[in-house]
């Protein structure tokens, strides 16, 4: 594969992962502010009798209402996060030629990971920006559950992803150090997988 060719095919990446990346976040977004026009002031709206409503909540806190009134922080904690993020998804896909295919696979899965996670800390962060709170409207009523959104649903499945992750493929301090420093062990024969 020529450089002219992988430099095209990468930018292609860069286009495909940036558009869901917005698809994501307007997803969040639009939700939201549905449940602010419709739900607000009003009684919470039944979707599934007895296991789940729309209500509406005003969250001033971080998930499950923590750290509440202490928008700044938060803000902030985000501004931090994000670039981290980006890091990481950087490294996976550059790692890529480090590993076989089978872990190379696993690192799109982990880009996609970091993706969800993007999108789920830029939504909640322009609330915090625009609104001074967050808006929350899933509530599942068959148990004692705090009230939560679409951007909560990116953050849960991205950890929990990423812990998957971690603990079952890139668990060995080699990998890591592959991943987030770019070291390639010496008994490792560079495979080149240029898909993002």
């Amino acid at each position: 594969m020529t450089d002219k060719t992988v430099k095209s095919k990468n930018i292609c990446c860069i286009f495909l992962w940036s558009i869901l990346f917005v698809i994501l976040t307007a997803a969040d977004r639009i939700t939201k502010m549905m449940a602010y026009n419709n739900l607000k002031d009003n009684d919470s709206v039944v979707v599934i009798k007895g296991f789940l409503s729309f209500t509406y909540v005003e969250n001033k806190g971080a998930a499950w209402g923590i750290m509440s009134g202490r928008i700044n922080l938060l803000a902030i904690a985000t501004i931090i996060i994000i670039p981290f993020l980006i890091f990481l998804f950087i490294r996976a896909w550059k790692s890529k030629k480090y590993f076989d295919l089978k872990k190379s696979r696993y690192l799109t899965i982990l880009q996609l990971d970091m993706i969800l996670l993007l999108a789920g800390a830029v939504g909640n962060f322009i609330d915090r920006i625009l609104m001074g709170f967050v808006v929350d409207f899933f509530q599942f009523t068959f148990i004692d559950f705090p009230v939560f959104n679409v951007a909560d649903c990116y953050i849960t499945a991205g950890a929990f992803i990423f812990v998957i992750i971690y603990i079952f493929v890139f668990k060995s301090d080699e990998d890591i150090d592959i991943i987030l420093k770019g070291k390639k062990a010496s008994s490792k024969k560079e495979k080149s997988y240029d898909e993002a």
